[in-house]
């Protein structure tokens, strides 16, 4: 009788560890997802930043933006389902959902392809919104010589 005993509660013990460690197992891959999208995040977020800070001029592509550097040419592709930036041959893709794209010139909306812009906005939507808003400050001689190319 007390055998039957001790197995039940040694039964119970090890049932309830398993279920412990599945449910802190669950934890920790909830943990690390999360930490994956705030990386990936938090990368997109510098790249865009330092792309359009140290460009010399932004364009808008088909679907995304073209970042001219004196040397390069760094392209960001915004899909439905993920982000692409290419530089050369090397390309990273993000999984960030962006919604509503917006490109700007001088806070004028510009719909056009091959355009200048200086800023694009976008949603992200994950379990809550966020709105990104990524700008380009062009100095004075950007202006001169964009408007001595339109004049001829």
């Amino acid at each position: 009788m007390e055998v039957i005993i001790v197995m039940i509660i040694s039964m119970i013990v090890v049932s309830l560890t398993y279920k412990t460690l599945d449910i802190v197992t669950m934890q920790y891959r909830q943990f690390s997802k999360n930490r994956k999208h705030i990386y990936e995040l938090s990368l997109i977020e510098t790249l865009l930043t330092r792309d359009f800070m140290n460009s010399e001029y932004l364009k808008r592509m088909n679907d995304g933006v073209m970042c001219k550097y004196r040397d390069k040419n760094v392209i960001y592709i915004f899909n439905d389902q993920f982000i692409v930036r290419s530089e050369g041959t090397m390309a990273d893709t993000f999984n960030i959902m962006p919604r509503d794209i917006k490109y700007y010139f001088s806070d004028k909306e510009v719909n056009d392809i091959n355009n200048y812009i200086d800023k694009v906005a976008f949603v992200y939507v994950q379990e809550s919104s966020k709105l990104f808003i990524h700008k380009k400050v062009y100095a004075a001689d950007f202006f001169l010589n964009t408007r001595a190319i339109q004049l001829n």
